[in-house]
């Protein structure tokens, strides 16, 4: 169908194509406003910029890109780089072929399965799973709901329960008890409405007690590192990473709800926070203390290395966005593993191509890998 859409198209005289050409600039633009809270960077660029994306990449995957995203990461970061990745081709393409579902959903997505892979001792100390509705312990051992709730009454720690198959800092709840009266997000409550919110598959862990560089600028949150790996030919490389800080004294940091800077190769970080709607802020607006104050992440090298070593116990897939919290002894802790975020916010504010220089080696081996499965299926 769309290679007979495609013709249909090439066969229109050269200023219908250009029409349709630009209308479809034009809804694509429309349809990323909600995205970004100033109109500036929705201008059109030129002619000449927006073929060249289209000849760069249909040259280098095979595909004609629309290139309005192209329009907005140049307008924000005054940078015409045809290496940028659009939105559509991300999900469309790239991630496809980065991770099949068929190895991505049983690795990483479910965060009760992380621990069947990796060491859990990397992970914070899981005090019970629920998992199709059954309870397990730390050790995936099955228990009664009556001993789960007991595992966690054995101290009066913070807890942290979220459900195991979401993400975007879904339903995260701070999970506590006094005299084995419990709290959900400092409300009294009690253990079956955890169940009711969270439904059959959560983890219930406990509370990281954070480094206080990175606690300090909001004190309520877990303040962690979204680090993202690459697997090309064999090797393991690091594409641009966030550091993510929540907001309003609520306990996650999803960008959505707080604010993320840019964290360079070196663990710089960034004197501008963003938040969902890409607003510049120097000081975090619900502690008021300044984003410069962060300076660097602690450990950043060693967080590095952790997140290569882990990826390179994954042979199935070749992408994946670790959330890594540093605890108080300044010891790297992975929070979870992601493998489909959105690349679109990772590029505007760290002002860069996602893949950077591995972006045409990387769009080579999609394209090659296309091309022998259309000819298996041949």
């Amino acid at each position: 169908m769309k290679h007979h859409l495609k013709k249909i198209l090439n066969d229109l005289p050269p200023f219908v194509r250009d029409f349709v050409w630009q209308y479809r600039v034009y809804q694509a633009l429309k349809q990323a406003k909600p995205l970004i809270n100033d109109p500036v960077f929705f201008k059109k660029r030129s002619r000449t910029f927006g073929l060249e994306v289209r000849d760069y990449w249909n040259k280098h995957l095979g595909v004609e890109v629309n290139p309005a995203w192209h329009y907005i990461y140049a307008n924000y970061t005054g940078e015409e780089d045809v290496r940028f990745v659009a939105t559509p081709e991300w999900y469309s393409q790239i991630h496809p072929a980065l991770n099949e579902p068929i190895f991505y959903y049983p690795t990483f997505g479910d965060k009760n399965f992380t621990d069947l892979i990796f060491d859990k001792s990397l992970f914070p100390d899981t005090v019970f799973k629920r998992i199709r509705g059954c309870y397990y312990d730390e050790n995936n051992r099955p228990i009664s709901e009556k001993e789960a709730f007991d595992r966690f009454y054995q101290d009066e720690t913070d807890k942290i329960a979220k459900p195991s198959m979401s993400s975007m800092g879904d339903r995260i709840l701070l999970v506590n008890h006094h005299n084995r009266v419990l709290f959900i997000n400092n409300e009294k409550s009690d253990e079956y409405r955890v169940s009711e919110i969270l439904g059959d598959n959560y983890i219930v862990q406990k509370k990281i007690e954070q480094y206080p560089v990175l606690s300090h600028i909001h004190p309520d949150s877990l303040n962690t590192i979204r680090l993202n790996t690459l697997r090309l030919h064999g090797s393991i490389y690091h594409l641009p990473a966030l550091l993510k800080i929540g907001a309003d004294g609520k306990v996650n940091d999803n960008y959505k709800g707080g604010y993320v800077c840019a964290v360079d190769n070196n663990g710089a970080v960034s004197s501008i926070g963003y938040n969902r709607m890409l607003e510049r802020f120097e000081n975090h607006p619900t502690t008021n203390i300044s984003f410069r104050s962060l300076k660097s992440i602690p450990g950043f090298k060693d967080i590095q290395a952790l997140c290569r070593s882990l990826h390179e116990q994954v042979p199935h897939l070749d992408f994946a966005s670790w959330d890594v919290a540093v605890g108080k002894n300044g010891r790297p802790v992975i929070v979870e593993v992601n493998s489909k975020p959105p690349v679109f916010i990772k590029q505007l504010i760290c002002r860069k191509p996602f893949f950077g220089d591995h972006t045409e080696e990387l769009l080579a081996v999609i394209k090659e890998k296309r091309k022998r499965k259309s000819d298996h299926k041949v």
